[in-house]
């Protein structure tokens, strides 16, 4: 498992892009999961696949729509031999409302700034906003591809009317915005730690260094972490050694038990039911 900050360059003059990706990567215990400052929505052109946020795994296939605000790590992939070809919509807030001051346009980004624990990043498909949504998506991508006279107007007055259909029927259980911003600075405070235990993660990792690195009594940081990421910092790190373990287990021919080794498993015990727990299989299943 790896959070990163992705750092997505958009045009200063209108900062949204769209575009095409096809998802060939497995969905396993090796998943990368990332964040951004823009806004996502996305939808399958075609194929089957998954994406995970907030600790809950999306089956995504044709026409389903999903979002992801600015402080949302997810991951994607699909089924082994499958693909999955998307469309990505993303843009910068600031295209919306130029400012905390701009109250009226900012109404339209509540979709994305006050999402609740009840509010699912994955749209339903068979409501007919959905659809709705999913075409003026596609419109969008015709004129920021046609550039036409009044493309970036037409572009926005499409986007006013995305958010404005997930504000009247997707927004049944809403958080205070301050929410959003304790998220997106708890993911600041740990990006030093993450980065740290992505480094480390193959040898011993005591809790009050990570706590030290955060500023932290050991107990505060541990319950911080788990509340940021839903995760407590020992099942973090055990997660990162078992997605290494699985990449060493399918690339090479080295021995399970140097593997658990090389990943930071002091013994075999340990390593295999931490593995069973989180994959769902034995270590020398996938090896067979």
């Amino acid at each position: 498992m790896n959070i990163f900050k992705e750092d997505i360059r958009l045009p200063s003059d209108f900062p949204v892009r769209i575009g095409k990706a096809c998802i060939e990567r497995p969905f396993s215990g090796d998943k990368v999961y990332h964040w951004h400052e823009c806004l996502e929505i996305t939808y399958v052109n075609s194929g089957s696949g998954f994406y995970e946020v907030n600790g809950i795994t999306y089956p995504m296939s044709k026409d389903d729509v999903i979002l992801f605000n600015n402080v949302e790590p997810h991951a994607w992939g699909c089924k082994q031999n499958e693909h999955m070809l998307v469309t990505v919509l993303i843009f910068n807030p600031s295209v919306i409302a130029s400012g905390e001051l701009d109250l009226f346009d900012n109404q339209y980004l509540k979709p994305f700034n006050q999402r609740g624990t009840a509010f699912s990043n994955k749209l339903d498909a068979s409501r007919s906003e959905t659809g709705q949504i999913l075409q003026l998506i596609r419109d969008i991508e015709y004129e920021i591809s046609g550039r036409m006279i009044g493309w970036k107007l037409m572009t926005k007055t499409k986007l006013l009317n995305i958010l404005t259909l997930l504000i009247r029927h997707f927004t049944d259980s809403l958080k205070p915005s301050e929410e959003l911003h304790t998220k997106a600075s708890q993911l600041e405070v740990l990006k030093e730690v993450l980065e740290y235990i992505h480094k480390n993660f193959t040898r011993c990792i005591r809790l009050d260094e990570l706590a030290f690195m955060a500023h932290m009594s050991p107990n505060y940081f541990s319950a911080f972490f788990k509340q940021t990421l839903s995760l407590s910092p020992v099942e973090y790190i055990t997660k990162c050694r078992i997605a290494m373990a699985e990449s060493l287990i399918k690339t090479t021919n080295r021995t399970l038990l140097d593997i658990a080794t090389e990943c930071g498993f002091n013994n075999m015990s340990n390593f295999y039911r931490a593995y069973k727990k989180i994959m769902g299989y034995t270590p020398r299943e996938l090896k067979k």
